[in-house]
């Protein structure tokens, strides 16, 4: 299957698992802070996240992820700065520092970082409806 095909149908299921990941966080009442890795490279890629909360600190993986995989890391049901961290075949990739917003019921927020087609990351903090 030709590189571009493959894309095509990697980024489509990863909209898929984002969009059933976004519809669970919908239903719930409390705060809900998602952080989810995504692959759209051709390469299997070996990934650990970490996260301080104030004093909680949770480190998940190595975990490998293979093109068109998605991996739902954690959920975070409290507010404050939270510190997240992001390594890819044993580097760095990512460290960001941002505040959980307050949010209604039917909202949330989600840290996605994805490794894209050409092997760079895109990463992202937001609020969905």
């Amino acid at each position: 299957m030709p590189l571009q095909r493959r894309t095509v149908i990697a980024g489509l299921g990863l909209l898929g698992s984002c969009g059933a990941l976004a519809g669970w966080l919908w239903r719930r009442d409390a705060p809900n802070h998602a952080i989810v890795v995504a692959s759209l490279h051709e390469a299997s890629h070996e990934v650990t996240v970490q996260y301080e909360l104030g004093a909680d600190e949770q480190t998940f993986g190595p975990t490998e992820l293979a093109e068109g995989e998605s991996w739902q890391v954690a959920h975070i049901e409290t507010r404050g700065d939270v510190t997240v961290r992001f390594w890819v075949d044993g580097e760095l990739a990512w460290e960001d520092t941002h505040e959980i917003p307050a949010l209604e019921a039917g909202r949330s927020s989600i840290v996605l970082f994805e490794i894209q087609p050409d092997g760079e990351f895109l990463h992202r903090v937001k609020v969905e409806d």
